[in-house]
């Protein structure tokens, strides 16, 4: 069985037809080996056509990206020994990674607020100001009383279409999509991160350079600015000037982070505005420099005390990363 759509949609009943048949396989033989043999033939089916028909233009799925977002960023947290299949979970960590390193290579990250659910991130996508909320980086056991048959429909169809904004989202940067790292060390690894771990890790630590796609020289691009007049270019070059600024906040700073941070949400931070930030070589692989470079402007720490300390940088705590992107952007903006 392959796909199964019938006038734009999908065909459901062989589906429900091998649920019940995997069913009575399961209740009356209670053979290991054919109720395996029932879900291993289970009917295929995409969502691809529905993605295409609700959102017509790649505009309207920019738009409709918080929900979809909150809910990846949720599932790729869950706990792999549970009730939510391990592939469900890989593929959301995979796509929530893709769309992190493109705001970290688009640099369009504009706000960040930790709360006790997570941390909610807003970043202006394709002129669209998208807000989603990333959990904290703690696994903790699903809820009982929460229909999950309900949200993994949902993410079904939030998955597909990721899927394709990330796909058409990184080939506007010029970049190769899966995402591949720029290392000279994975340049005969042609595949995507998710086979081997190690490569894995290297991606989702967010600290690598991505390769781009070979651009043609004869390619001609129409400067838009010669269609406006001079007050349009006035107003714009004023624009683009605190766009600039703001996105390059951290430029001259050189960030380490300690064991404790929570490294992740740091780093989209620090690398979306223009930072550089290493971490010990022993907590994740990655690092790009040790905790003695004389470079190393501040030093993230969240703990009462540090043994040892450099006179020749700041210690401050993550919140300082924070605070900085709300006032700044408050500023520009207003």
């Amino acid at each position: 069985p392959g796909q199964m759509e019938r006038d734009g949609e999908v065909e459901w009943r062989p589906v429900r037809i091998h649920q019940l048949e995997a069913v009575v396989s399961t209740q009356s033989t209670g053979e290991l080996d054919t109720v395996q043999r029932v879900r291993d033939q289970k009917p295929r089916y995409t969502l691809d056509h529905i993605v295409k028909e609700r959102y017509p233009t790649f505009p309207d799925a920019v738009k409709d990206l918080d929900d979809a977002l909150s809910l990846v960023f949720l599932f790729s947290t869950m706990p792999r020994q549970g009730r939510i299949q391990t592939g469900i979970i890989n593929k959301c960590r995979v796509l929530a990674v893709e769309f992190m390193h493109y705001i970290v290579a688009a640099r369009c990250i504009k706000k960040v607020f930790v709360s006790i659910k997570g941390f909610y991130i807003q970043a202006e996508v394709e002129g669209n100001d998208i807000t989603w909320i990333m959990p904290h980086q703690f696994t903790t056991p699903p809820p009982t009383n929460i229909d999950f048959k309900v949200m993994l429909s949902f993410l079904e169809l939030y998955t597909t279409l990721l899927g394709f904004v990330n796909f058409k989202l990184f080939s506007n940067l010029n970049l190769i999509y899966p995402p591949k790292a720029l290392e000279e060390v994975f340049s005969e690894k042609s595949r995507v991160y998710f086979g081997d771990d190690i490569y894995r890790e290297r991606l989702e630590s967010l600290n690598i350079k991505l390769a781009e796609v070979p651009k043609d020289d004869d390619d001609d691009e129409i400067d838009e600015e010669l269609l406006m007049g001079d007050e349009t270019l006035e107003s714009l070059a004023a624009s683009r000037k605190e766009e600039g600024e703001f996105k390059s906040l951290f430029k001259d700073c050189k960030f380490f982070l300690s064991r404790e941070i929570p490294r992740e949400i740091v780093v989209l931070v620090i690398r979306s505005l223009g930072g550089e930030v290493s971490w010990d070589s022993d907590s994740g692989v990655a690092s790009t420099y040790e905790e003695s470079d004389e470079g190393i402007t501040h030093h993230i720490v969240d703990r009462p005390s540090q043994s040892h300390q450099f006179l020749s940088r700041c210690y401050i705590q993550p919140q300082w990363v924070f605070d900085p992107v709300l006032c700044v952007d408050t500023t520009a903006s207003s």
